[in-house]
């Protein structure tokens, strides 16, 4: 967190990670790949307590501080995602594509996750494209986007909350 601070982007720490990764004495195999904090649904949210932190820190003068404070944040966010949403909540994916089957191999061989392929209709261009639906866990988003992207660059994608999801993978039917 601070030299993503420190470095101000991306791109900054993904270099910053590697150059480490060049020079420690065991080989790393692991690729640095940024994506939002957990808990922050809103980057606003997420700026204003960045904010609250830096201010913190220079009022109290002390690192430390800030450190604790970044801490309480993180729990903070974690214990009311569990109490407003529960263990089963996710992250809807709809894909519009001319490659749902290619997409749907690669989601359901790279990831384990099952997904749906429904036909569709362009309503402004009245194409025949097909759309992959899938739900995983928040943490999951960025690897899923990633292999679409690399199949189909054009694929029109949106993302949305699921509130609860029951099935394998996520809370059993039945078990609340």
């Amino acid at each position: 967190i601070i030299q993503a601070v420190t470095l101000g982007t991306e791109e900054g720490v993904i270099a910053f990670c590697q150059g480490i990764q060049a020079a420690a004495p065991v080989d790393s195999y692991v690729a640095p790949e940024p994506w939002d904090m957990p808990g922050y649904d809103s980057k606003v949210i997420m700026a204003a307590d960045a904010i609250i932190v830096i201010l913190g820190a220079v009022v109290f003068r002390s690192i430390e501080s800030a450190m604790y404070a970044v801490i309480v944040i993180f729990v903070n966010s974690r214990l009311l995602d569990y109490i407003l949403y529960g263990t089963g909540s996710g992250k809807l994916l709809l894909a519009v594509t001319e490659h749902a089957q290619e997409i749907s191999d690669a989601i359901t061989s790279k990831m384990g996750r099952g997904v749906s392929i429904l036909p569709v209709k362009g309503g402004y261009t009245g194409k025949e494209k097909n759309m992959v639906v899938c739900a995983v866990k928040k943490n999951e988003v960025p690897q899923l986007t990633k292999i679409i992207r690399q199949i189909d660059t054009d694929t029109f994608i949106i993302i949305t909350e699921a509130g609860e999801i029951l099935g394998e993978g996520f809370i059993a039917p039945g078990v609340n």
